[in-house]
């Protein structure tokens, strides 16, 4: 069997961005459904609807398609944290809810790449799966900075901040299991919903005075609560 062409040295521009994300979709939406091992280059190259020179121009190798959604799920993420500034006189609320709808709005964009590379990272070569957990540590330490900061601050109620902060995650990446496009709510909605929800289980009910009582909180969270239900059950209406 002769051996595939090697990849040529890859250049950007808009054209081969567009192609480069069309690839990826139709190899992600096929090792969603047969697996990596049980996808080949062809299938991908025939999903495309472009021949195998064209595929190999772009992705040499189907751990190439590996490294690809690393760097758009896990990489970016937490890049795109790091970028996220501090404005003045900001909350370490208001922080973690720009952070936690960051989390779900990237998600639910890439919603079968995350599901793909979430089932199938204990299989990455061993370089990749290292970049991998790097990036979800980077995401990790941010989330839970933010809340430690919040408790310092009397923001937020004591707890673990570790945990808290993986708990906080996990709701944020669970959306691109149950989020349906065809709902009656937007991306943009479920991320304030989700951050929402996932802030309030952290406020301090014993803040200073001005903030909210804890009767507003609980209220609060319940109302989130209908509206996701709504949400899941598609009994809702758009405003």
């Amino acid at each position: 069997m002769d051996s595939p062409p090697a990849p040529q040295k890859r250049k950007g521009g808009p054209r081969r961005d567009l192609m480069e994300r069309e690839l990826l979709d139709c190899a992600a939406e096929l090792f969603a459904e047969k697996g990596f091992s049980g996808t080949s280059l062809q299938d991908i190259a025939n999903a495309a609807g472009v021949g195998r020179t064209t595929l190999y121009h772009y992705f040499g190798s189907k751990d190439d398609f590996l490294t690809a959604l690393v760097e758009d799920v896990t990489v970016a993420a937490s890049s795109e944290l790091r970028k996220l500034t501090h404005e003045p006189g900001a909350s370490f609320q208001a922080q973690l809810l720009k952070a936690a709808e960051t989390l779900v709005t990237r998600q639910l964009a890439r919603a079968v790449r995350f599901k793909v590379l979430d089932r199938e990272e204990n299989h990455l070569p061993a370089p990749l799966f290292e970049r991998h957990q790097a990036g979800k540590r980077e995401v990790l330490a941010k989330i839970s900075g933010l809340i430690k900061s919040g408790i310092r601050a009397g923001e937020f109620r004591p707890v673990d901040a570790n945990i808290a902060a993986l708990s906080f995650i996990g709701m944020c990446n669970w959306t691109a299991w149950w989020f349906n496009p065809a709902a009656n709510k937007s991306a943009a909605e479920v991320a304030a919903i989700v951050a929402g929800l996932g802030v309030a289980s952290l406020l301090n009910q014993n803040a200073p005075s001005g903030s909210a009582t804890p009767h507003e909180i609980v209220t609060g969270i319940r109302s989130e609560l209908d509206r996701l239900d709504q949400l899941l059950t598609g009994t809702g209406s758009r405003n």
